[in-house]
């Protein structure tokens, strides 16, 4: 089996969005704040996404272009395609992950879709007015609350 590796993130409050930090590379050495941003998980986009924030701070060149649509738009938009490292942790890295440039954001920088969500297993909590959400790749269970729920009911 492939090396497991987990991350979790906890809010002392409802989360009305996943965000998280992310770092821009793939050495121990890159984990320092200047390589530190917000990102977002988000189960509703394809590819993850880069702010033109990152693409300036880099100086990165584009690998090509590509369309595509946003919520609630009917219409693509055309943007460019570019190749980059993440990291969460110096152990939990996704090299040459192909990324799309979207426009600066308030609140975020990086957008994790589901070319990175779909490789492992993601699950939401709200247990006592908290956010907390994990991530872990291989994916090796089902998170299945309906089975839960019966095995409780049974109990019970």
């Amino acid at each position: 089996m492939d090396k497991i590796r987990v991350l979790t993130y906890s809010s002392n409050k409802i989360m009305n969005q996943l965000t998280s930090y992310v770092y821009v590379g793939k050495e121990k050495d890159d984990l320092i704040d200047k390589n530190r941003f917000i990102c977002i998980w988000d189960t509703g986009a394809s590819v993850s996404c880069i702010t033109s924030n990152i693409v300036e701070k880099y100086n990165l060149t584009s690998t090509g272009k590509s369309n595509f649509y946003t919520g609630g738009h009917r219409e693509s938009k055309l943007t460019d395609i570019y190749s980059i490292d993440l990291m969460f942790r110096d152990d939990f890295v996704f090299n040459n992950l192909r990324v799309l440039k979207i426009e600066k954001h308030d609140v975020f920088d990086i957008i994790i879709g589901m070319d990175i969500i779909s490789k492992g297993d993601f699950a939401v909590s709200n247990l006592n007015g908290k956010t907390s959400f994990s991530f872990r790749i291989p994916s090796f269970g089902t998170a299945n609350f309906l089975n839960e729920y019966d095995n409780l009911d049974q109990e019970n």
